[in-house]
């Protein structure tokens, strides 16, 4: 990969981080339970269908 490219993977990588964090984040908030997943969704920065995806792979 050269210049350009190697910067588009850079940026996916780094893209790909970012999510899981906000996942990490969000499975945390969800599972301590005092909020609903709109509020999770809203401050996660996580669309409400991913909360959601994420409280039933978890069986929340």
């Amino acid at each position: 990969m050269r210049g350009p490219m190697i910067e588009i993977e850079a940026k996916r990588i780094l893209n790909e981080g970012i999510n899981e964090g906000k996942k990490e984040i969000a499975l945390r908030m969800i599972q301590d339970g005092e909020l609903s997943f709109e509020k999770v969704a809203k401050y996660s920065g996580l669309e409400i269908k991913e909360v959601e995806k994420l409280a039933s792979s978890e069986g929340l």
